[in-house]
């Protein structure tokens, strides 16, 4: 039966039926299609995929060969290096165990000497020996001499120790012997001194009983100079104890002459003794040095040769005779006043007979003790100190 036949509602209702089996079937074709694209979509990344893996393997398998390529090259490199220097250490092996030989060789050759050398160093030392046990057989002969000898010495020396003993007691003997009859004849000649000093002694109480009976005058005029005498041995710049008796002045105040010739003698030796100060004081030297402007060269040889001489604790004596040696004439002059234990400056002046030169002295003034009339002894001089000869162009 055709569609045409057919009612007009079938016609409609089958054309709708038809249209929509045809939709669905289309809907249905199209999910398919779809469907199939995606799975060959997926099948398509999924070969992409492996291929862009069996690339990278590819890649990596190239890498891989290559690296190895390189390594073997490396290592045919490598083995003929080794090659090369096993080469060369079998010739240096080669080398060594000839030269191992050769080294052998001298040994045995050493070894040999050694042997002679020390055969003869044992016969040498054999010799040794024996000259050594020879020497020393004299050695011990020398010995026994000598002991002999030094015995015979020292008896010597003792019988010669007594002898001197005995000389210097007899010596000592007839010096005691001598020292006493000299001691007994000045004992004689002090009696002798002493009677004659009692009898001037008295005749001088007479002269001086007649004087004084014979006029005031004269005994008025006899203290005054006796007591000038006084004043004029003490030092105004001295303690009261510092007093210098003089040989031709009495000691005692009662004492005077009734001479004239003595009384103006007295006084003229006051004045003398006021102008000069205290005598009994010592000067010694602590420095010498030149005035500003004055060069060392300047000076004369003759003084340079004194300085040299001089030393610390040098008296002005002292200086003033070896000054004399030297052919000077020196002369002091103290810049300012200088109290007894202290330093003061002093002037010296040199003069040779042709020209005069100055220096400047620092000397220290020593007061004596006891006064002028201590003698010094030998052991208060200063002495000049020990010096080297070459050393002398230094002072």
């Amino acid at each position: 039966m055709s569609i045409r036949t057919c009612p007009a509602d079938l016609g409609v209702a089958a054309g709708e039926l038809v249209a929509t089996l045809w939709t669905r079937a289309t809907a249905s074709a199209e999910a398919a299609l779809d469907a199939l694209r995606a799975e060959l979509e997926v099948q398509r990344v999924e070969a992409q995929q492996s291929v862009a893996a069996a690339r990278d393997e590819l890649r990596r398998t190239e890498s891989a060969l290559e690296q190895r390529t390189a390594a073997l090259a490396a290592a045919q490199v490598e083995v003929r290096d080794l090659e090369k220097a096993q080469a060369e250490g079998h010739a240096q092996r080669q080398a060594l165990e000839a030269e191992l030989m050769r080294i052998r060789a001298a040994l045995a050759a050493r070894d040999r000497e050694l042997v002679e050398v020390r055969e003869g160093f044992s016969r040498d030392l054999a010799k040794q020996r024996e000259s050594a046990e020879r020497a020393e057989e004299r050695l011990r002969a020398t010995e026994k001499r000598a002991l002999l000898e030094i015995d015979r010495e020292r008896s010597t020396a003792t019988k010669l120790q007594k002898e001197l003993d005995e000389a210097v007691r007899r010596a000592e003997q007839k010096d005691a012997d001598h020292r006493r009859a000299i001691i007994e004849a000045i004992q004689a000649q002090l009696g002798d001194a002493r009677h004659q000093a009692g009898v001037l002694q008295g005749r001088l109480d007479a002269v001086q009983t007649e004087n004084l009976a014979a006029g005031g005058d004269d005994d008025a005029a006899g203290s005054e100079n006796a007591r000038a005498g006084r004043e004029a041995v003490r030092c105004p710049r001295c303690s009261p104890e510092d007093i210098t008796f003089y040989p031709f002045f009495p000691r005692r105040a009662d004492r005077h002459s009734s001479n004239a010739s003595q009384k103006s003698g007295i006084n003229a030796k006051v004045l003398a003794t006021r102008e000069m100060g205290c005598m009994a004081d010592i000067y010694l030297l602590a420095g010498l040095t030149l005035p500003q402007g004055v060069a060392h060269e300047s000076l004369p040889r003759t003084v340079t040769r004194f300085m040299a001489d001089c030393w610390p604790g040098m008296s002005r004596a002292q200086m003033i005779g070896r000054a004399k040696l030297r052919g000077l004439r020196l002369s002091f002059r103290a810049t300012a006043p200088c109290p007894s234990g202290e330093t003061g400056v002093f002037e010296l002046r040199f003069h040779d007979g042709a020209r005069e030169c100055l220096m400047l002295a620092r000397l220290q003034r020593v007061g004596n003790r006891k006064g002028g009339s201590r003698r010094i002894r030998r052991t208060d001089v200063s002495r000049p100190p020990a010096r080297d000869p070459r050393q002398t162009p230094l002072f």
